[in-house]
Parts: C-alpha cells; sequence; structure tokens
C-alpha cells in the first residue's frame, strides 16, 4: 500500500463511522444504512465493497470504514442532495452520529 496521493492526484481517504443507534432502532438504522451505501456504490463514491460492522459487547452500536478514494471524490460525494438526506434520515436513529474522513499515516505487515 502507498501513502500519499491517488492516482488522480489527490489525498486517499477513507470514511469512518462511528454511531450510537437509540434502543429498539438498530434495524431502521441499518436498512437506512443499507440504502445509503448501495447509492453511494452506484454513485461510484466508493471503490469497494462497504461494510458496517455491530459492536458485539454493546449492539446498539455500529462501525463503518471504506475507502472513498480521494479528497476531490469525497468533497463531490458530500456536496450531493442525496447525500445530506441520507445523513439526516441515520441521523433520526442515532443518540450520538460521529462520522468522520480520515487519511493513512501508517501501515504495519507481517514480515
Amino acid at each position: 500500500m502507498y501513502w500519499g496521493t491517488d492516482m488522480e492526484g489527490g489525498q486517499r481517504c477513507y470514511f469512518v463511522g462511528d454511531w450510537l443507534i437509540k434502543e429498539g432502532r438498530e434495524q431502521e438504522f441499518q436498512d437506512v444504512w443499507t440504502d445509503f451505501a448501495q447509492w453511494t456504490l452506484e454513485q461510484k463514491f466508493a471503490d469497494r465493497a462497504i461494510e458496517l460492522y455491530q459492536d458485539v459487547a454493546e449492539p446498539r452500536r455500529f462501525y463503518a470504514l471504506w475507502d472513498c478514494g480521494s479528497d476531490r471524490s469525497i468533497e463531490d460525494w458530500t456536496r450531493q442532495t442525496r447525500y445530506k438526506e441520507f445523513v439526516m434520515r441515520m441521523r433520526a436513529f442515532c443518540e450520538r452520529c460521529t462520522p468522520t474522513i480520515a487519511q493513512p499515516v501508517r501501515e504495519v505487515r507481517k514480515p
């Protein structure tokens, strides 16, 4: 894996989501999140499969991490009206919502 710029010359970035869902709203959140992820893939704002993870110890907590491509792609993605609509729909189920964009700084591999 490389650090720095992607093929288009922008910084390689990742979407990182951390959501704490209101009691009893977990399935509704997952359904809306699935629609959001499908739309993201259809619009080519993600390069690979998008996965949602549920915390084993705290089942109301969900995480997501996916490669969004370049910082330019992320700017285009977050400007979309559909993106903003999905974010508002998902937040209705959340006690806490902390999505962010991150960039790689280190990688350690098995020798």
